[in-house]
């Protein structure tokens, strides 16, 4: 009897061992899906902060935020603004008070119509905001930002460093952030371009990837320094000088040789990364996305190669047409993720340059700003950004 009880009593939890191990195999996330949801770790839904706005929703492979009413990820408040141009800053009746330097920072206190009322240089005051930049962290903060002409450039030609430039910082852009207590880069890129910035990564999340911005912003100086840089290489290498000097491209497709749409705020170098691992996060009283890990995505080159190894389309097309590049194939080197990342633009009113795989621009605000563009002779070097008000 007592052998008998011993042996059902060995199947029963062999049994019950079989039903463990079939049930966390049923339930094994596939391959496709984020590696873990920290949601479901710390749900945000049962955070005892009744107040807390939470517009993320997290499922197997994709992500899906709820933009705001400014058509971005964060409210604007407390985000750092910047002047594109030398502005006015006007009182309530929209009389000037002080001129405003190209390239000043300030803090954006609230939205008004075309206007947001600031604080610069410790005087409270209205500028027309479509003359200027926003911080891109600070709005859309689940974008993974990698301003590698900060710290250690990555220009190459053919795959050859250019001189003086690649490893080289040329520029400083981080700074600490109090709305999210941590170092980040400063990417500042015009308002109107932001919001459509924001609708692209919308696009990405949904499909479980992410848009990984190089550069938004360039200073003037910085441009002709890697323009001059280039030309030293083409004179010096052959190889070099016949990918850019081959007859269908030459060296302005491949760097500006005078001011460029950076300078502008019109113009950002984009990847896109599949994303593995992500954590939600608090500043205030709203909820946004820390994308933790990913993987770089398959690139026709690696960032920055100046040469036609990189173009995205087989022949030149007028950069400054919102049509022309519809027209022509893409180029043989094209990758499937490289497209993917181009439909994202496109389909949110952002244009390719024929190129550069990376770069896209933003024409409509271009048109919307007219003459009065920014000329790119100042740094970006303070954030004055704090934790988002109600």
């Amino acid at each position: 009897m007592k052998k008998g009880l011993k042996i059902i009593l060995i199947m029963f939890f062999m049994i019950i061992t079989l039903l463990g191990v079939g049930f966390y195999f049923f339930n094994k996330p596939a391959n496709n899906e984020f590696e873990s949801s920290p949601l479901k770790e710390n749900n945000i839904d049962n955070n005892s902060d009744n107040n807390l706005i939470n517009n993320i929703t997290i499922s197997n492979n994709n992500i899906d935020i709820t933009l705001n009413e400014y058509g971005l990820e964060l409210p604007i408040n407390n985000a750092t603004g910047y002047t594109s141009i030398e502005m006015e800053l006007l009182d309530e009746e929209r009389n000037a008070i002080q001129t405003i330097e190209a390239g000043t920072p300030f803090k954006i206190i609230k939205e008004e119509g075309k206007y947001w009322y600031i604080l610069v240089n410790e005087v409270y005051g209205y500028v027309e905001n479509k003359y200027c930049m926003i911080n891109l962290p600070d709005v859309i903060p689940s974008i993974i930002y990698n301003v590698t002409n900060s710290y250690s450039s990555i220009y190459h030609s053919n795959n050859i460093p250019l001189p003086n430039i690649t490893g080289y910082s040329l520029y400083d852009s981080k700074e600490y952030n109090q709305r999210f207590n941590k170092e980040e880069f400063l990417v500042p890129t015009m308002y109107g371009m932001a919001k459509k910035i924001a609708q692209v990564q919308n696009s990405a999340l949904k499909n479980g990837e992410s848009l990984e911005i190089y550069e938004a912003f360039r200073p003037y100086d910085v441009q002709m320094q890697i323009s001059s840089s280039l030309s030293l290489l083409m004179q010096e290498n052959e190889s070099v000088n016949k990918l850019i000097n081959n007859g269908i491209w030459g060296k302005s497709w491949f760097v500006a040789v005078k001011l460029s749409n950076h300078q502008k705020g019109i113009a950002i170098d984009t990847s896109l990364v599949k994303i593995k691992n992500v954590d939600v996060k608090t500043t205030g009283n709203y909820s946004y996305l820390d994308i933790v890990s990913y993987e770089e995505l398959n690139m026709p080159t690696p960032m920055h190669e100046l040469s036609s190894l990189a173009v995205a389309f087989e022949k030149p097309v007028s950069s400054a047409s919102k049509t022309a590049w519809k027209k022509v194939s893409l180029s043989s080197r094209m990758t499937e993720d490289a497209i993917r990342l181009q439909n994202y633009f496109t389909s949110n009113n952002l244009y390719p340059l024929a190129s550069e795989w990376w770069h896209f621009n933003d024409l409509e605000t271009k048109d919307a700003i007219g003459d009065k563009t920014g000329d790119g002779h100042f740094y970006i070097t303070t954030c004055l950004s704090d934790i988002p008000s109600l």
